[in-house]
């Protein structure tokens, strides 16, 4: 498979879809469990005892945050390569670095992100509710540290085909979070909160390291 450049290293196309995944991963614990507990009122309100009819509102809803995801990393991907030179050269590595360590600290003391903002907080005109597209679009973009973190790797790799890979990484691990929701189950017992909870450590040191690498 061919390898993608950035900055000296190579970067296979399954390794940058790996560390999208392992962000993705990390937002379990923190930035969806402000949404989470939330959706399936929302979504499932008007749903039918049987499972097909559901599953495509699963379906629905999974497109808009997809939608949603891919729309951010085409934006600021293609906004780190229009400013790659007019940012000073420690801004990105800084602000990665200062996400990174964030990430640990929430980790590390149990920070939850259960009463955090989240747009099904507010009040949503009935329309709008019944429409999981629009409500998964909505949602897709849940600012956070994680999401943070993967904003400031987007302009840094500032490549909108690396861009896309990284994040369909991201969304693909979110949507293990989000699965059991629309279709019924527990939506996060204690053992995928502590696997949520390790992977926002393990993510936070990967994207500390990273950016402090370039003042080493």
């Amino acid at each position: 498979m061919q390898a993608l450049q950035q900055g000296g290293d190579y970067l296979a196309v399954p390794a940058l879809f790996s560390e999208g995944f392992l962000l993705g991963l990390s937002t379990g614990f923190y930035c969806l469990a402000s949404c989470l507990p939330l959706l399936a009122p929302y979504l499932l309100a008007e749903g039918k005892t049987a499972w097909w009819f559901n599953f495509g509102i699963f379906l629905q809803f999974t497109g808009g945050r997809f939608a949603a995801y891919l729309l951010f990393a085409v934006l600021a991907s293609a906004l780190g390569e229009a400013g790659r030179y007019a940012l000073p050269a420690w801004a990105l590595p800084a602000g990665m670095a200062a996400c990174g360590l964030l990430m640990v600290f929430l980790a590390v003391f149990r920070v939850s992100g259960g009463g955090g903002p989240c747009p099904l907080r507010a009040d949503l005109n009935p329309w709008f509710r019944r429409i999981p597209l629009l409500l998964g679009f909505v949602t897709g973009i849940n600012v956070c540290p994680p999401f943070a973190a993967g904003l400031m790797r987007l302009l840094q790799l500032a490549d909108v085909p690396r861009g896309l890979v990284y994040f369909t990484g991201f969304f693909s691990a979110t949507t293990l979070f989000t699965a059991p929701v629309m279709l019924g189950t527990p939506w996060l017992g204690s053992r995928a909160n502590e696997i949520g909870r390790l992977t926002l450590l393990l993510a936070g040191l990967w994207y500390l390291a990273l950016g402090l690498k370039p003042f080493f």
